[in-house]
């Protein structure tokens, strides 16, 4: 019986059926489905011990790399609302997209620090949770997202258990 489909069921699939196939390449690095399937429940226990809950919305201003399939993978298994902004754009319409989706939490490339800290995010209210992949030197309180979702490797820590592990 399936509890509950949607994308990331099909990654937790394949990561019982093909655990050692390919799921992403990128930059010269292989990612198993297995890999993978493990990444995003890493992703969304950090979520849940951040508070994040079925509908809350989670912005994500990232290059393409795999950080941003795994906190997409993670939304989808908790019933989180993703919100995939363009780096692309400029701070004023940065700011009117946040503005209108107000996020739980926002999740940025360090190659947009410069940005991020223009928005003056320490005054939204509600405020939002800021996490950097990669390094950031800014003057705002930052969690790295790295360090963070890899502090429930292999750990029992999860609130709750999102998918079981391949």
């Amino acid at each position: 019986m399936i509890s509950s489909m949607n994308i990331s069921w099909w990654v937790q699939r394949w990561s019982e059926l093909h655990p050692q196939k390919n799921s992403i390449l990128y930059e010269g690095r292989q990612i198993t489905y297995l890999e993978l399937h493990k990444r995003a429940n890493q992703t969304g226990c950090w979520l849940q011990s951040l508070g994040i809950k079925k509908g809350d919305r989670v912005a994500a201003i990232l290059n393409n790399c795999p950080e941003f399939i795994e906190l997409y993978l993670a939304c989808s298994r908790l019933g989180a609302i993703f919100v995939p902004v363009s780096f692309r754009l400029e701070v004023p319409e940065l700011g009117h997209i946040l503005n209108n989706s107000q996020p739980r939490l926002l999740v940025f490339g360090s190659g947009f620090a410069e940005k991020i800290d223009a928005l003056n995010l320490s005054k939204s209210v509600p405020q939002i949770i800021l996490a950097s992949v990669g390094k950031h030197s800014g003057s705002l309180e930052i969690l790295d997202y790295l360090s963070e979702t890899a502090a429930f490797e292999e750990k029992k820590t999860c609130p709750h258990k999102i998918f079981r592990s391949g």
